[in-house]
Parts: structure tokens; C-alpha cells; sequence
């Protein structure tokens, strides 16, 4: 990609351009700090001028082009998503989504667990398709006892890693 600014100097108006393509390409990747630009005269010449873009005749402010190639679609690819986990409401009561993104098809265990680490509920699906799910849990333990108020952990265990999440129930 080709950066080049344009402007004009002196009182002759005199046209110049300057590749700025590496010194741009510095300050996006934040090699160096963008402080701007300064415009030093030559010894035989009584001043430089430099316009902001704020200057009233438009021929005076600095422009910048930039020289592109579009691509096809099919080059452009998503990055892969995280195993990733969350619940809403939260807090609950009686009962919250656990919302879930599986990167990777396989096997999961959810565990949800109370404030002391103890395993409350506990749920294993073998060969989960690759994607997002939801899970409704009605804060019930496997036993279908209601649980009572309180800090619960929601862990998810996949082949693509272990993530968890804090629920509050609230009653």
C-alpha cells in the first residue's frame, strides 16, 4: 500500500509529493509516535509554509492518497473464535441461560459448581458439533433439589480448553 502526501510550498505555489509509505506504515504498527510533520527551509530560502487541514482554500491543505488492490472475498478468512462462556441473566432467579461457543467439534462437561467447589449439577455430551449452544439451568442440583441463594461456578470442559464463569443466584 503506497501513501503519498501532496501539498504546496513557497509563494510560487510550487507542486510536490513525498512517499510517506514507510513512515506511515511505522506509525500504524507503533514503531515510532505520530507526532506530525515538520517542513525545514533551506538556507536560501526566506520561509516554508506548511497548511493544516483546517486551512480555508482547499488547494493549500495537505492530502493524503493512498493506492489500494481489492482482494476476492475468498482470500479474506475469519479468525477462529475462543472457547468462550457466559450466563443472563445474572444474577438469576430461578433459572439462567449458560450460552456457549464451542470452537472445535467434541466431547463437553459442564460442571456447575457452589461456593465451596462441590459439583451441584453435572452434564456430559459426547460429540458436540462445532458452534454456539445454550443451556437453560433452572438452579436445580442433579438430584432436582432447588439449590438455595448464592455464589454458583459454571466450568466448561472441552478438548479445546476449560473456561468458567460466576453466577449469583438471587432469591
Amino acid at each position: 500500500m503506497n501513501y503519498v502526501f501532496t501539498g504546496t510550498g513557497g509563494n510560487a505555489i510550487v507542486h510536490f509529493e513525498i512517499d510517506i509509505t514507510d513512515l506511515v506504515n511505522r506509525w500504524t504498527s507503533g514503531e515510532i509516535e505520530n507526532h506530525g510533520f515538520v517542513i525545514v527551509a533551506n538556507q536560501n530560502q526566506k520561509f516554508s509554509k506548511f497548511y493544516s487541514k483546517e486551512h480555508p482554500n482547499d488547494s493549500y491543505r495537505p492530502k493524503l492518497t493512498i493506492d489500494y488492490t481489492q482482494t476476492d472475498n475468498e482470500d479474506i478468512c475469519d479468525p477462529p473464535l475462543p472457547l468462550s462462556l457466559s450466563n443472563h441473566p445474572n444474577p438469576f432467579n430461578p433459572e439462567t441461560t449458560i450460552s456457549m461457543y464451542l470452537p472445535e467439534a467434541g466431547d463437553v462437561r459442564m460442571r456447575i459448581l457452589n461456593i465451596r467447589g462441590q459439583v451441584v449439577h453435572d452434564i456430559e455430551v459426547t460429540g458436540a458439533s462445532k458452534g454456539y449452544h445454550n443451556y437453560v439451568w433452572n438452579s436445580r442440583d442433579s438430584a432436582g433439589n432447588q439449590l438455595s441463594s448464592g455464589v454458583y461456578f459454571c466450568r466448561l470442559e472441552t478438548k479445546a480448553g476449560v473456561v468458567t464463569k460466576k453466577m449469583i443466584l438471587q432469591k
